[in-house]
Formats: structure tokens, sequence, C-alpha cells
């Protein structure tokens, strides 16, 4: 296929990232071109089906040298130019050394001389940074803790939001419109591009693709998990409903059974009228506060004097249940700190005392859409109940454990990228058991033994609440997570639980369209293609009528993939766990929702554990201050 193709788009990076031979924007040294996703899947009766996923890829020819050094910083963004496959690199820093100069880490070379022995770049490429001479850089590749040392002629920005948003406003701004896919273009662009395909030679015959979309076959069968409007959460006091939008005229399932809050506001601006707004939405929901302290800073301070007057003012020995943190307006930067630096040190107080927190910027906490997620937060933190899944959940897991790794710069250390393991532990009905989390620590991979210490600390925490250890356990993955779980599997057979281990990935190889007299429109959110063979399924985890899913200004959803690794569950059953457990979300009433929160919350945890605004635990703890 890529031999095929050769010529008529850009190959070079592999059939999963066709991309178009002339951008379709290019501005400010970067580039928009169209590119297309092919993946391919080969039945057991021969059948072979081709995926094609359209969308776009960015490339960057932002090079570094190009760039002010005024405007470097650690934890900036590059890409290797060399290198267009593989995740980037963060900057460390722009090293006193030289082009020309020897390296200690080079083999006493310079980098001059070792891109001359690799034979990796053009020697005109290498003759141009000879000639320059400018100072090289230390990066480190993100997802490790390797070092490595270049040139800055073959360092590019990474095409990240950040830096379009900072360093090519213009690009960013041409780009907004065409990147939003409607789903009659995703399906014109695919069929087109199949139509376009001459038979491809194989052996003494040709394969030819026929561009109909796939609907219904032997191998992948269409299914409608649940109805949309189906009331798949339970509220307080029996009341149901098909979303968590519906709290708002329902009452949380379980208040916390003990609601202390110490308020924690800036000196200036209208925080205790703020505070009034999401009392009363507490109060309209079913889980009023039962006492309330304040604690007021000093947005003229800096955040580490925030941090200290904290760590005085609120007593070690104390009795709140979680912390509602006002923050400056968003953007606000006339103070000694940003909003950010403030959320950093503030996290990383309350850790200290053990509370749990819920952030709102001020102006936020003025907006009545905003108002219900902060308040379930909040209530979350506290150890409540925001609604359950109990009368939806197929299946027969006990519990469900999401686990995930983060791969975090410090935001306030010199130190390489740390990372660190966190565990969330879903009830069968979809409820939060609770969290744990590793320690974070410097290195490529956590070890084995850390893995299997958390996950012990979670099914622990199982029986502790219900007085027997689960029965049958399904383990959430990202599917980009590569550590190795086996020590895991074996700490579940030694107490006898028997378990599924699924792959959820937020990308799939395709997508899923509501096709109707030959016009294709945004899925009903809860509808998969299945197949069982393989126990594999596309999920369309986000579609109608979801508003934010039918805008012009959002695109095609795109739909996650569901993978049995291990285990004998049918990946139906597995695909309707993951759509209720992606319904669930505390988040979910004015944003998309689209992993379940077994792996979604995992991940705000592992990077909340990396910040260092998590304790690391000894045992479950069911409080979440990570939201």
């Amino acid at each position: 296929m890529k031999r095929h193709l050769e010529g008529d788009y850009r190959t070079r990076h592999g059939i999963h990232k066709i991309l178009s031979q002339e951008p379709i924007v290019e501005k400010e040294s970067f580039r928009l071109h169209e590119r297309y996703d092919l993946s391919f899947t080969v039945t057991p009766e021969g059948c072979l089906y081709l995926f094609v996923d359209f969308r776009h890829k960015i490339i960057s020819d932002y090079r570094l040298d190009e760039v002010d050094q005024s405007r470097l910083y650690r934890g900036l963004r590059v890409n290797v130019t060399y290198r267009e496959s593989g995740k980037g690199a963060y900057l460390d820093e722009l090293l006193q050394e030289r082009a020309t100069d020897s390296l200690r880490q080079l083999g006493n070379r310079s980098v001059v001389q070792y891109h001359r022995d690799a034979k990796q770049v053009s020697k005109k490429t290498i003759d141009e940074f000879e000639s320059a001479n400018r100072r090289v850089v230390q990066v480190t590749k993100q997802g490790s803790l390797n070092t490595e040392t270049y040139p800055q002629e073959l360092l590019v920005l990474q095409p990240h939001f950040e830096n379009l948003k900072s360093f090519a406003p213009a690009f960013n701004e041409a780009t907004q419109g065409k990147t939003r896919l409607s789903a009659q273009r995703c399906l014109e662009r695919g069929t087109a591009f199949v139509e376009g395909l001459d038979p491809i030679p194989l052996q003494d015959s040709a394969v030819a693709f026929d561009p109909t979309p796939l609907s219904e076959s032997e191998t992948y069968s269409i299914e409608r998990l649940f109805e949309t409007d189906a009331d798949i959460l339970q509220f307080g006091d029996d009341q149901s409903g098909d979303h968590p939008k519906r709290i708002t005229s329902n009452s949380v399932y379980q208040p916390p059974s003990e609601f202390n809050v110490c308020i924690i506001h800036p000196d200036k601006g209208p925080h205790a009228e703020r505070w009034t707004n999401l009392d009363r939405m507490l109060s309209r929901i079913g889980a009023e506060a039962d006492e309330v302290d304040r604690y007021e800073y000093s947005i003229d301070d800096t955040a580490d004097a925030i941090y200290g007057d904290l760590i005085y003012d609120i007593p070690d020995e104390n009795d709140y249940t979680a912390a509602c943190v006002i923050l400056p307006p968003d953007g606000f930067n006339l103070g000694a700190s940003d909003p950010s630096d403030i959320y950093h040190e503030v996290k990383k107080a309350l850790r200290q005392k053990h509370i749990d927190s819920q952030m709102a910027h001020i102006d936020t906490l003025a907006d009545d859409n905003a108002l219900p997620n902060i308040a379930l937060g909040l209530i979350a933190a506290a150890g409540g109940v925001p609604f359950t899944a109990e009368d939806s959940m197929p299946g027969d897991a006990d519990l469900f454990i999401g686990i995930d790794v983060s791969h975090r710069y410090p935001k306030d250390s010199d130190d390489r990228i740390h990372i660190a393991a966190s565990t969330t532990s879903i009830y069968d009905d979809g409820t939060i058991l609770g969290y744990t989390s590793a320690n974070p620590q410097a290195g490529e991979k956590i070890p084995p033994g850390k893995l299997k210490d958390i996950v012990r600390q979670a099914v622990v925490g199982y029986k502790q609440e219900r007085g027997e250890y689960p029965e049958h356990i399904v383990v959430h993955r990202d599917g980009f997570m590569n550590e190795d779980l086996s020590p895991v599997e074996e700490l579940l057979a030694e107490f006898s639980i028997t378990y599924d281990i699924v792959e959820v990935r937020k990308q799939s190889p395709a997508r899923v369209l509501d096709l109707e007299d030959g016009r294709a429109s945004v899925p009903d959110k809860g509808i998969a293609a299945l197949n069982e063979s393989d126990a594999h399924a596309i999920l369309a985890s986000f579609g109608k009528p979801e508003s934010q899913a039918t805008s012009r200004y959002t695109g095609l959803p795109q739909p996650i993939q569901v993978e049995r690794e291990a285990g004998d569950t049918d990946i139906g059953t597995l695909a309707s766990q993951v759509y209720l457990l992606s319904q669930s979300h505390i988040g979910a009433i004015s944003a998309t929702a689209q992993l379940p929160i077994t792996t979604y919350y995992a991940d705000r945890a592992s990077e909340a554990a990396a910040e260092g605004y998590l304790p690391p635990t000894s045992r479950l703890r069911k409080n979440i201050g990570f939201l």
C-alpha cells in the first residue's frame, strides 16, 4: 500500500499517517496537510478491511535557531527534524558549549562530528550548523528520562497548541475552522481516497477495495448499546435520569457524611457573593455544607508566600472534609503570581493538611452553567456520591480499576521528568470507591512492584468496605501504557479473583457515522461496531443528542476503541460497561465525556501525583481531590 501511494502522497510516516503532497495552509513556518490514517483487519475467513480515518496533520518548520532566545524556556516542546515519527522532547537548557565543541555525552565528539558519523542528516545541513556554531541544546525525550544534545538547527517547535498560540497566532487562527470536520466531509474525503486507489498487485492477483462504507458484515455488527434517553443514572430519593445534568432537577445520590468546608479566597473581588452562588447550588441538589470556615490570601503576594500563609493558618489537626479554593480570574496577571502558580502552591499546601479540594476561578462561580460541575466536584472531594449507574451496569464485575502512568515535568523543580502511577477504583454501580497512588519518581517506567502494590491497596480497600474480596474485576488501562501488568495478574490469581483486562484508547482506527440516503451525520452516542471474534469494539461514547457533539464548531466526534486483552467477558458487555462509565463523569454536565471514569480519573490522579498534589498512599483513599 505504501509503495502504491508514493508520488501521489507523502508516505514517509507509514500507512498510519498518509499526508497530502501540498499543504492546505502554510504560515509562520507551520504547515497544515490533509491526513489519512490507514489500517487493515484480516478476518479468519480471509476478508480484508481497510479503515480510513480522514483528519489533518500540522508540520513544523520553525527551527529553534529562528526563535528569540529570550522566549526559550525549560519544558518548551520541540521535535527533532529528522525524526518525524515518535515522541518529541522537552527543552532542558541552552548549554554554553557550541556546535564545534566536544561533549562528554557524545563520546568527546562535537554535535558536528557526531552527525557526520551518524549519516542521518544531509552534509549541507551539517555544514550549516558547523558554520553558524551556535550554542547547543539539551532536551529530554517525552516519556523517558533520556537526555540528548542537538544543534539548534535540528530542532523545531512542536505543533502543540501552546506553541501555536505563542509563536504562530496567524497560522493558529487560519486553521481553526479547517480542522473541525463534519461527518459528511469525513465520508466524502475517505470515500474519494478509496475510489482513487488502483488495484494493488499482490503475488499473482490484485486487491481492490469497495468504497462503500461498512455497515453490517460477518465480522462487525453495529449495535445500539443504550437508547440516548435511557435512564441510566440513579440520583437521590429513587430518582433517575439520562444524563449528569439532570442533577439540577434531582438530588445527589448520597451527600457527604460530614461536609465541613474551608473556603480559600482572594482578598479582592466578590468572593463572598460567589460562594453564596455555590452554596445555593449545593442546597438545591441536597448537599448543603455543615460548617464553613474562610481563609484569605493576598493576590499581591507571591505563590510561595500564599503557600506559607496557608501552612501556618490551617491547623494540622482539622475537621475539614473538603476545600473550595477561589482563584483570581483566568488570565489575571496584575499580582505577583498568575492563577496557575497559585493553583499549584495551594494544592500542595492542602496536600500537607490532608484536605481534598475543588478549585474554581472567581468568574466561573458566576456562570450558572458551570456551578453544577463545581458543586459536584466539591461533593466528591468530601466523599459524597453524586449519582450511580447501579440499575444499568451489565456483567459480573464487582469492581473496575483504572490504571494510568503519567510522565510529567515537575512544575517547580529542576529535576527531570517524574513519573507516577495511580489507580481509580469504581464500584459495580459506577460510583467511586477511591484511588491509590505511588510516589512520583525519576525513571522511564514504574517498577512492576509499585503497580502491584497500588492495585493491592485497591483490592484490600474493597474488602474493607464490603467485607469480602471482589469475585471479578475489570481492569481498564490506557492503550498507550506499556508497563508490565503480569505482577498485577499474579496478584489477582493469588486472591482467586477472576478478571478482564481491557485496553481503552482515545483514538480509534475508524469513525462512526450515521448514514442515511447517502448523507452522513453525527451518530447517536451509545452506538458501537462490535467484532466478537477479535473482542474489539469501536464505540461512540459521545454523540447525539449532546449539543456539543452536533455543534458546527466541534466537528465529528472521535470514537474510542475498546479491546479485551485478557479474560472471557464478551466484548458487547465490556463496551457497554465502558459506555456507562463514560457517562458517569462528575464534570460531564457542561463538557464532553469520552473516556470512562476509570482511565480518565486515573490519568488525572497520576498527573496530580507527579505534580506533588497527592500524598503517596499506603491504603485506598476514598475522597477525590484531583478533579
